[in-house]
């Protein structure tokens, strides 16, 4: 009956699960938060661009507004000397005015006409909206939309004629509503939408007011390629990075944690010589140092607690010993029988047992032989408790006289009550009258034996009188018999013998034991066990053995 060993340390280590990542890795955890930096670097990138390049292209836009309106101030003051020179000279020819107009007509024009052509070669495409006026009425401009001779405050509205005030006054950009100044889009090259706002800058010379107006679409017109172009660099540069630094966490940290997992893991499946490597950083050669310490002292408690187990579990060894008989031949003084048993455990300590023991009154001549073979589920301590229990029960019914199905059910009763664990013993159990060789005997869910009889050699007993004891606290166990002559032999035995098994995983078997025994017919009962067991060892061939093996012998020797 298999069972593990829970007393053995090296199995208990050997068996326990090794230690399994669960969950996220630290390079998965990482790649993660690496995303969630990026995407949260480039929102507040895109962010900080906008406003930056939003900043950067007002800023030259207004250098770029502010240019325009000195150049044209610079015309407009040439221009107002040349024509206040001309009208000088003018003045001092009137009577050869007409001859003065036909040698100088550009000249003789500015007296007429003082802004002349200046702002030839403007289009509202390249340079917005630009006009220049004298006393709020509007003298030239590009724009179809502001015509020549315009009033200011009423074409373009009061809030316009104001930001030309403030513009003035601080030299700056104002921003005013384009839609609400160029809601019709009249002239030729008309530009902006409706929804959208502008700026205008406003600068004076000689008289004249020059106005430069344009709208945010064309201020900003290249934010959004220098937004791409800034994003995408920055993004793959983020990447760049991002694979930079995983690597290096991959070799610097992730695969230092993977050799301290291995070792671990090797450590917890019960390799302890096993040690961690110390490198790296100080924080892994502590963490190496802790666990190699830690290791160290688990093996000097491991070994301290083999030591004081196996102590322990010699002395139950030899407790459980000294409860089998071991003297053979066990009654010299009675001749009419012979028996000899022996008990192998599997572990420190087992669940299978032997007993005999003569009935009250029994002596010389006649009387009564209880012989029996027994074997307990599991293995181990709990197993040598269950079978001490049993063995004491049997015996103290059995000797109080009761007839052998009476004292099986009683101590089956007793055995299945508070039996928590769920343990049960398998039991073969006979009483022999040895001054008439009867036997009777039942057989609680054991192997069956084989018996010799001179007229038929060997032959199973295969009668089953119950369930195994400790199962249920109810049931009746029949007792059968045979009678014995003299040189009959019982052959006894657990299933250690038949169940074991060879490097090759085959089993002895019953077919096996039977062929021995036919090899053995005239051996006395200790040669006959001794037989079997050595033919047991010698099928295994080495392997381990996995279960108790016991046998037990009775040869009949009944006078004529």
């Amino acid at each position: 009956m298999e069972a593990s060993n829970p007393f053995s340390i090296d199995g208990l280590m050997k068996s326990s699960e090794p230690l399994k990542a669960r969950g996220l890795g630290i390079r998965g955890l990482f790649r993660v938060a690496i995303l969630v930096v990026v995407a949260i670097a480039s929102i507040a990138l895109v962010t900080i661009s906008f406003t930056n390049v939003t900043s950067a292209e007002r800023t030259r836009a207004e250098a770029s507004m502010l240019s325009e309106a000195n150049y044209l101030c610079l015309q407009l003051e040439s221009l107002g000397k040349r024509a206040d020179a001309f009208g000088r000279i003018a003045d001092s020819t009137e009577s050869d005015s007409q001859a003065l107009r036909a040698k100088n007509p550009d000249e003789y024009d500015l007296l007429s006409d003082p802004i002349g052509d200046v702002l030839s070669g403007y289009t509202l495409a390249e340079t917005g909206t630009v006009f220049i006026s004298a006393d709020d009425t509007v003298v030239s401009s590009d724009d179809a939309r502001v015509p020549a001779g315009a009033d200011i405050r009423a074409l373009l509205g009061d809030e316009v004629h104001g930001a030309i005030g403030e513009s003035l006054k601080s030299g700056g950009l104002q921003l005013i509503p384009y839609n609400g100044v160029f809601d019709e889009p009249g002239g030729e090259g008309a530009y902006g939408s409706r929804d959208e706002d502008a700026y205008l800058l406003a600068k004076q010379q000689s008289g004249y007011t020059v106005a430069i107006i344009e709208p945010t679409s064309m201020v900003f017109r290249d934010r959004n390629a220098i937004m791409a172009r800034e994003t995408v660099v920055s993004i793959v540069l983020f990447i760049l990075v991002s694979l930079i630094v995983d690597r290096l966490l991959s070799l610097l940290v992730a695969r230092r944690i993977d050799k301290t997992n291995e070792a671990l893991q090797r450590i917890t499946s019960g390799e302890l010589e096993t040690r961690v490597e110390a490198e790296g950083t100080r924080e892994f050669r502590s963490l190496a140092s802790g666990i190699n310490v830690t290791v160290e002292a688990l093996q000097g408690w491991i070994a301290e607690a083999e030591a004081r187990m196996e102590s322990e579990l010699s002395a139950a060894r030899a407790i459980q010993r000294s409860a089998l008989p071991s003297t053979f031949p066990p009654f010299p003084d009675i001749p009419e029988f012979d028996l000899y048993a022996t008990m192998d455990a599997a572990r420190e300590v087992g669940g299978d047992f032997y007993d005999f023991f003569l009935l009250p009154d029994s002596g010389p001549g006649s009387g009564k032989l209880v012989f029996l073979i027994a074997d307990v589920s599991g293995k181990g301590v709990p197993a040598a408790l269950f079978m001490m229990k049993a063995k004491t029960l049997i015996r103290r019914e059995l000797q109080s006289g009761s007839d052998l199905s009476r004292a099986i059910e009683r101590a089956n009763v007793e055995l299945a009550e508070g039996n928590d664990a769920c343990m049960f013993v398998t039991m073969w159990v006979g009483v022999l009258d040895y001054a008439t060789g009867h036997v009777e005997y039942v057989n609680a869910g054991h192997n069956p034996p084989l018996l010799w009889q001179a007229e038929g050699g060997w032959r199973w007993l295969q009668e089953r009188s119950g369930l195994p004891l400790g199962l249920m606290d109810v049931g009746l166990y029949n007792a059968y018999s045979f009678d014995c002559g003299a040189g009959d032999k019982v052959l006894m035995y657990t299933d250690g013998v038949t169940e074991a098994m060879n490097v090759d995983e085959e089993l002895f078997g019953e077919e096996r034991l039977e062929a021995v025994a036919n090899t053995a017919t005239d051996e006395c009962p200790e040669a006959l066990v001794k037989t079997v067991r050595g033919s047991v060892a010698s099928f295994a061939q080495g392997a381990e053995q996995s279960d108790d093996i016991t046998i037990l012998s009775l040869e009949a020797r009944l006078r004529a």
